[in-house]
Formats: C-alpha cells, structure tokens, sequence
C-alpha cells in the first residue's frame, strides 16, 4: 500500500496562470493569426515603453514600420474613438 504524507504542497492554483500582468497589452488572436510579426514587433514596443503604451498604438506604430505606405490608414484608426471608422463613413 502506497503511503501518502499529508505535508505535501498543493499544486498552484491556475487562476494564478491567468491573472493579467500589470503593464502588458493584450491583443486579440485575429490580430496575432493575421499579422503575426507586426503583432509581436507591437508587443515588443509597449513593453519597452512601459505601461503608458496602449496595444493599439504599438500595433499602429509597428504596422506603419513595416508598411509606411498606410500611413493615412494608421492615422485614421489612431485620430477616431471607436475602432478605424471615420467620421465620412459612420452611419447613424
């Protein structure tokens, strides 16, 4: 019969694994399938900004270093408040 000591640590906890890490963006796995190095160049430079990068700006940033001809699309996704849409092709 196998013996059994009641002291033995308890594995961590995997809610611990999901805790978000102060500091660092997140971005979505679109973002990631699509555009894998721009998202990892984007992730790079937020955390060498520190924790007043949002994951939108660095994505903008990283995308607009590879491919400068965005430039107009970067801006417009940067200057609006709901996403990339401006204000000529909203619909109320």
């Amino acid at each position: 019969m196998a013996e059994t000591t009641p002291n033995t640590p308890h594995p961590p906890s995997r809610a611990a694994d999901h805790e978000p890490v102060p500091g660092r963006v997140r971005f979505p796995l679109s973002r990631w399938l699509l555009a894998p190095r721009t998202t990892w160049q984007a992730r790079r430079a937020a955390a060498s900004y520190g924790p007043g990068m949002d994951a939108g700006t660095a994505w903008v940033m990283a995308r607009l270093t590879r491919h400068p001809d965005e430039y107009v699309y970067g801006m417009r996704h940067l200057n609006s408040d709901d996403g990339g849409t401006s204000a000529e092709t909203r619909t109320p």
